[in-house]
């Protein structure tokens, strides 16, 4: 028996909170496990990510609607950088003293929009894309879940890509 995406929510909670905010300070992000160089290290109210108003370069026939990187100091939006072969997810650098900040675009968005109960923050480490396009990082097509889940729905959405419904 295949589970398909849509079987998922029979025992789990799909729902997702997204946070009532419109921007977000970069710095009073938490750091997650794998994070190099610690978002608590970037001067406060410099870095701001907002919920909307980006163009997805990938997407640009939907508009202005993508979250996006700006450094409110100087009116500087970031670049997405997507010409990374270790990492197939668009992000976005800051370089700052010397010290590279990788900010991966889906799991910062998650970070700024996303609600996480302090009890799940070390049970869901990953953030899913719910239409398994990983250049669409819009917070409703974003949802944290465990590794276990995150794998589970990678085999599911690769069966049904190769085999088909059925």
């Amino acid at each position: 028996m295949t589970i398909i995406r849509e079987q998922l929510s029979l025992w789990e909670d799909p729902a997702q909170i997204i946070l009532n905010k419109e921007k977000v300070d970069i710095s009073t992000l938490r750091d997650t496990k794998d994070r190099v160089n610690s978002l608590k290290n970037l001067p406060k109210e410099t870095y701001y990510i907002y919920k909307t108003g980006g163009l997805n370069p990938f997407k640009k026939e939907l508009g202005k609607i993508f979250p996006f990187l700006k450094n409110d100091v100087n009116g500087r939006v970031f670049s997405i950088v997507d010409n990374d072969k270790s990492n197939p997810y668009p992000h976005w650098h800051i370089n700052l003293h010397n010290k590279l900040y990788k900010l991966v675009i889906h799991k910062t968005v998650a970070l700024a929009f996303l609600d996480l109960p302090e009890d799940q923050v070390n049970i869901k480490t990953q953030v899913d894309h719910l239409d398994s396009d990983h250049k669409n990082y819009l917070p409703p097509n974003l949802e944290w879940v465990s590794p276990s889940e995150n794998n589970r729905r990678r085999k599911s959405f690769t069966w049904r890509r190769k085999w088909g419904d059925s």
